[in-house]
């Protein structure tokens, strides 16, 4: 019960070939010089069948977190802020943004985003559009000129 339900088995210390889903008992040794605690002596008890990813579930955003995000990339709060959108704005022709470049961020791939699902989720969205940039790639820009990038102040 103290390490949860969940326990990491290296390939050389599961002779009795545990898989995804299995239930085991095991016995716990701490790992070497402060190390991750390995699990000993597993015994397979059973197997639980529909096993449900959490990880997974958790990582993949909903069409609404995904059209947050995406408003809040465009809003003038952001783009006050960003440099690296407001240098991709101002460096491409006619405000797009790419949709790799969006799929490239970390809040985007932590939600498993696609160009589909970005595309699904800002439809109806007055203030943002999409279509291609100039070279022919799907992109995303703003409805109305960004606001220009204003400088951080440091307290």
């Amino acid at each position: 019960e103290k390490f949860g339900q969940e326990v990491m088995l290296p390939s050389k210390l599961n002779p009795s070939g545990a898989v995804v889903g299995d239930r085991i008992s095991f016995e716990i040794v701490v790992g070497k010089e402060g190390g991750r605690p390995i699990a000993i002596n597993v015994t397979v008890k059973g197997h639980v069948d529909n096993i449900i990813d959490k990880s997974a579930l958790a990582a993949k955003g909903s069409t609404e977190d995904l059209r947050r995000q995406i408003l809040y990339y465009f809003s003038d709060e952001n783009l006050k802020q960003d440099k690296f959108f407001q240098s991709i704005i101002a460096n491409g022709e006619g405000g797009w943004i790419s949709m790799a470049t969006i799929l490239g961020c970390p809040r985007m791939e932590k939600m498993g985003a696609t160009a589909q699902a970005v595309i699904e989720s800002i439809v109806g969205a007055t203030e943002v559009e999409v279509g291609t940039n100039k070279a022919g790639e799907e992109a995303i820009r703003r409805s109305t000129p960004a606001p220009r990038l204003e400088a951080i102040r440091r307290p």
